[in-house]
């Protein structure tokens, strides 16, 4: 996730050990998604970072952008194979929320509520929600720059794909935000509330990058973006993971590049 966050291309052990290993698992096949993902946005950013913009640059984006959706794609495959212990389970939320905010309730009002099995299956289902989030930012940037190019002639419907990565982002922000109660131990796995001794730490922790990549990409002065924020203040103030405050005063202002951020 260090990896996709900042651009960074992944080491030549990890490719090697990802790429070869036999076994079959949930865990390791979303590790090769985001090893693609890490690879395109480092491959994206020596693009961004280019002062050259000729025929060449335009095919190696165009190539981008494809790549993105063909990623996008396998993100989907997998969320759609798990096994059912890995699955999350649906319930409606009730008609109260803890967050302290005006209209917070509004936020996560009449979706489902996601509920799963532990801790880190319901980790792995959201880093997988971030990454994508963070895949479609790379390729909305992508397709802003290609659009502008005053010599790009398009084989792909630019107006479409934007709208398609829109909802899909729009998507696991919803996800994401109908996962947080269960993820920071505010309920159990059947959708109980929970004890406080399930608000460890370590929940909080887990949750700062993925609340945060939902939190930027979310509307502005919208109440899922309200909400989200005082998730992390929660995790910030209540869990005592100081880091979410940390990541609440950097923000960025383009949704694609968090590098300066995360690098912190």
């Amino acid at each position: 996730m260090k990896c996709i966050a900042e651009h960074v291309k992944p080491t030549e052990a990890v490719n090697v050990w990802l790429e070869t290993i036999p076994i079959d698992d949930p865990g390791l096949n979303l590790s090769k998604c985001n090893l693609r993902t890490a690879r395109l946005c480092h491959e994206a950013q020596v693009l961004f970072d280019s002062n050259s913009e000729d025929e060449w640059w335009i095919v190696k984006m165009l190539g981008v952008v494809k790549e993105a959706v063909l990623i996008d794609l396998q993100y989907q495959q997998w969320a759609d194979s798990l096994p059912t212990p890995w699955r999350p389970r649906f319930f409606r939320k009730p008609g109260t929320t803890s967050a302290k905010i005006p209209h917070a309730e509004e936020a996560c009002n009449g979706l489902p509520q996601y509920v799963y099995e532990d801790i880190y299956v319901a980790w792995a289902s959201n880093s997988c929600r971030a990454a994508r989030i963070h895949l479609h930012e790379v390729l909305l940037h992508c397709v802003s720059l290609i659009k502008s190019h005053p010599h790009a002639e398009t084989s792909f419907d630019v107006e479409q794909t934007t709208i398609q990565s829109r909802t899909i982002i729009s998507e696991m922000v919803s996800e994401i935000c109908a996962s947080t109660d269960f993820c920071l131990g505010e309920i159990d796995s059947v959708g109980n509330p929970a004890p406080t001794e399930y608000r460890m730490p370590l929940r909080g922790y887990l949750m700062i990058w993925i609340h945060w990549r939902a939190y930027v990409s979310a509307p502005e002065g919208s109440e899922r973006k309200l909400w989200l924020r005082s998730r992390l203040e929660f995790v910030s103030n209540c869990m005592g993971v100081l880091a979410a405050r940390a990541v609440m005063d950097r923000i960025s202002k383009d949704p694609w590049d968090m590098r300066h951020i995360s690098s912190r």
